[in-house]
């Protein structure tokens, strides 16, 4: 893992990676994980903030499948039955946020943010004797964004806001032979 950064009166930024590799006990049964996160802010003008980021992860692992009832009795316990199966997957964020002060104290903020999300999954399903290996895709993407208005109204404050998402969705499951 690395974390890092830096910051001074006018801006800063920070970094932070973290990556992890696992063996597993067992034949084609091991994994990695990577996370990266990456945030900045600086201001521009005296009243005027900017912010962003990006946060993100990927993994792949490998699974070994079913033992099978003969080699379970026999004691090979760590052999892969099928060296196919596995998947991975990742997601990444991108965010962003402009934040205005008025001389009034009256504040605006902006915000916008993506996501993209993906993963593969290959499984080998034992059924009936038959084994058969299936695939599993998932891919997601959303858009969103948030304003608002807020001013100073007597002993408290007024505001208004609005946001709004938009997503698509696309999952497909295959049957391998």
């Amino acid at each position: 893992w690395l974390r890092t950064g830096w910051r001074g009166e006018r801006g800063g930024t920070l970094l932070a990676l973290d990556g992890r590799r696992e063996g597993g006990w067992r034949d084609h049964s091991d994994s990695w994980l990577g996370n990266l996160l990456l945030r900045g802010w600086r201001r521009v003008g005296a009243r005027t903030r900017l912010e962003g980021g990006l946060a993100s992860y990927a993994a792949t692992w490998n699974s070994p499948g079913f033992l099978a009832v003969a080699d379970y009795n026999a004691g090979h316990l760590t052999r892969a039955a099928d060296q196919t199966d596995g998947g991975s997957g990742g997601r990444a964020i991108l965010q962003g946020t402009l934040l205005h002060r008025f001389p009034s104290e009256t504040q605006l903020d902006l915000q916008g943010w993506a996501q993209l999300v993906r993963s593969t999954v290959f499984l080998s399903i034992a059924e009936d004797g038959v084994v058969e290996q299936q695939e599993e895709r998932d891919r997601r993407t959303a858009l969103g964004f948030s304003a608002s208005w807020r001013a100073p109204a007597g002993s408290g404050d007024v505001a208004f806001g609005l946001d709004g998402r938009a997503e698509g969705i696309f999952t497909e499951r295959d049957l391998l032979m």
